[in-house]
């Protein structure tokens, strides 16, 4: 009897203890949803790590935090300009946001990439234009455009063509500047043999 008593008790124990981990996942689940409400997804990203930690096998804990995962990992490619990256996470996101502003965000994040991405576009194709512009030795052009650069955002491989590309302009003026100063200097000197002949 004992015994029986002992096994119905363990029991009893173990559904409650059971209970109470799943009331701990939901409420995680529920403040994770009310923070992605409020655009915290950092911390609703916690909450739902919690809600995995109390119940692993939670289905709803599991999208929702891949989405909010997904959405942040998003966003800091495309803060690194990485927009492969941004564009691949957040075509992964799934369309269940609960009943949460994250759609808004989604759609506005996707919109921040394309956007970015033809801003780069622009910014390499204005950076060809410039290496056809020190071809044709045109740096004074060059130097004007070179000025809409400054306070861009570019990305790494970019910064590092417009340095050359300045280097280029610079060094190009300087040389300009030499020959057309000795080319006055010729100039002078063929009008001092010239009076000297009179």
């Amino acid at each position: 009897m004992k015994k029986i008593l002992v096994s119905i008790l363990s029991c009893m124990l173990i559904i409650g203890l059971s209970a109470c981990s799943n009331g701990d996942s939901k409420n995680a689940i529920e403040q994770g949803k009310t923070q992605m409400n409020n655009r915290e997804y950092e911390k609703a990203a916690s909450s739902f790590q919690l809600a995995l930690n109390k119940d692993e096998n939670n289905k709803e804990a599991k999208e929702l935090l891949d989405n909010v995962d997904k959405y942040i990992n998003a966003k800091k490619s495309l803060d690194k300009n990485d927009f492969e990256k941004a564009k691949r996470l957040v075509e992964g996101i799934s369309d269940k946001y609960g009943d949460s502003s994250m759609k808004e965000d989604v759609n506005k994040l996707k919109n921040d990439i394309k956007n970015a991405e033809n801003i780069t576009n622009k910014m390499n194709q204005n950076i060809g234009n410039l290496k056809d512009m020190i071809g044709d030795e045109k740096f004074q052009e060059a130097k004007s455009i070179i000025k809409e650069f400054k306070g861009k955002k570019l990305n790494d491989k970019q910064k590092a063509k417009v340095k050359e590309i300045t280097e280029k302009v610079e060094n190009g003026v300087i040389k300009i500047t030499m020959d057309k100063k000795g080319a006055e200097d010729i100039l002078k000197k063929l009008e001092e043999i010239k009076s000297m002949g009179n």
